[in-house]
C-alpha cells in the first residue's frame, strides 16, 4: 500500500506530501496514532512537534535538503507506555527504498514545517499552525489507498501503520527484542535488562520497506508471532 501511495500522489499538493509523510513516519516508527495525529478533535500533550523530528547527514550534522540525509531521528517526549515523559529517542537510517523510507518521510514533513512555517513546538503532522492533521483524516486517506490496490478498505485504518511496521519487522527478521525495543513495549523486567541505542534502529528501515503493504495477511502476523509476548532475561 505505501509503494502504491508513493507512486500516485501529487508531489505538487502539499496536502498530499502531508499524508504520505505522517503515513510513512506511522510506519516505520511504529507510532501510535495519539503520538503524531489529534485523535478525537485533540492533540495529545506528547504529539510528535516539529522539534522532534531532525535529519542528519553521514557525518551527523543537520542534514540541509534530503539529498544530504543518511539518517532520521524522533524524539519521543511521553507517550502511554511513559506516562512520567523521560522521552526516548529513535534512530533508523536510509531503507534503500528511495521514497518508501523513514529519513524520506521525515526531511519531507521538516520542508512542509518550514513552508507552513511551523514553530518549533507546533505538532509536526500540521497543514498550517492553527490545524492538526487528524487520524480520521489520514484513515480517510489510507483506505483510499486500500480500494486502489484491492484491499478491504473496512479493515484498514491508523492502526495499521503500527501494526503493518511490527509485522514487517517480524516478516523482515527482527528479533522480538528489537521489536520491543524500537516499539517502546512497556515491562519494568524487560526495560531493567534492554536499552534501546541508535545501532538497534540501523538495519530496521532497510527491512521494512519490503514489506509495507499493510494488508489484513500482514498485520495479522503481528498477533500470530507474538510480537507482544514476554521476553525472557
Amino acid at each position: 500500500m505505501l509503494k502504491w501511495m508513493v507512486s500516485q500522489i501529487d508531489y505538487r499538493n502539499a496536502k498530499h506530501r502531508l499524508f504520505l509523510g505522517a503515513a510513512l513516519l506511522g510506519f516505520f516508527y511504529l507510532l501510535r496514532s495519539s503520538e503524531y495525529l489529534a485523535i478525537k478533535g485533540g492533540r495529545h500533550k506528547y504529539a510528535l512537534e516539529v522539534r522532534d523530528v531532525e535529519v542528519f547527514d553521514i557525518t551527523g550534522s543537520p542534514a540541509v535538503n534530503f539529498n544530504a540525509a543518511s539518517r532520521a531521528v524522533i524524539t519521543l517526549r511521553g507517550s502511554k507506555t511513559d506516562q512520567q515523559g523521560r522521552g526516548s529517542a529513535r534512530h533508523l537510517t536510509r531503507s534503500g527504498r528511495d521514497r518508501v523510507c523513514p529519513v524520506f518521510a521525515a526531511a519531507l514533513l521538516l520542508q512542509l514545517a518550514q513552508l507552513n512555517q511551523l514553530r518549533p513546538a507546533d505538532p509536526i503532522c500540521s497543514f498550517n499552525r492553527s490545524r492538526m492533521l487528524k487520524a480520521e483524516e489520514l484513515s480517510k486517506t489510507l483506505k483510499a489507498v486500500a480500494s486502489g490496490v484491492g484491499v478491504d478498505p473496512q479493515r484498514i485504518s491508523c492502526h495499521a501503520l503500527h501494526s503493518g511496521g511490527a509485522s514487517a519487522l517480524i516478516a523482515g527478521g527482527a528479533d522480538s527484542t528489537t521489536i520491543k525495543l524500537h516499539e517502546r513495549w512497556k515491562s519494568n523486567v524487560f526495560q531493567r535488562y534492554t536499552q534501546y541505542s541508535q545501532d538497534v534502529g540501523v538495519p530496521l528501515a532497510a527491512m521494512m520497506a519490503g514489506k509495507s503493504d499493510l494488508s489484513p495477511e500482514v498485520t495479522s502476523n503481528t498477533r500470530h508471532h507474538g510480537v507482544h509476548a514476554s521476553t525472557r532475561v
